[in-house]
């Protein structure tokens, strides 16, 4: 069943691509614009079909993968749960992260300069900079660890 989806969204894909092209072909009327566009689609086409031939064992694989992917999934059904709870902690995270990005910019002196923000603006001194680089730094660290 997975083959056959993966082989029908294939050529569904490959034929819009084509049909697409060809209506702008049709209905271009000396546009030169819509006619390289069209012309770009299918070209496109041919590139997926072309693409398709000679990656077809590969997406043989990939079926068997979702196979087995689709197998695990029904059997360990709270494996589902994971998105959202890792989606509940990186949400709360990241407001924790703004929060303290916040507190970090706060930490200068407030300035007496004239200025259009509707907050008040501070003037941050290099080791308040280093730290809000190394604050930057663990934002990436910690979102990457979680994906």
């Amino acid at each position: 069943m997975a083959k056959l989806f993966i082989y029908l969204l294939v050529a569904v894909s490959i034929i819009s691509l084509a049909l697409l092209g060809i209506y702008l072909l049709i209905t271009a009327s000396n546009n030169t614009g819509t006619i390289v566009i069209g012309s770009l689609f299918l070209v496109l086409a041919v590139i997926f079909l072309i693409a398709f031939c000679c990656l077809r064992k590969r997406l043989e694989l990939a079926t068997i993968i979702v196979k087995v992917a689709a197998k695990f999934v029904s059997e360990n059904c709270l494996i589902v749960i994971l998105p959202i709870v890792l989606f509940v902690i990186l949400v709360a995270y990241l407001t924790l992260w703004v929060l303290q990005a916040l507190g970090f910019y706060s930490l200068g002196t407030p300035s007496t300069a004239q200025h259009q923000y509707p907050f008040q603006h501070f003037t941050i001194n290099d080791s308040i900079k280093t730290l809000f680089g190394v604050h930057i730094f663990h934002l990436i660290w910690v979102l990457l660890f979680f994906i």
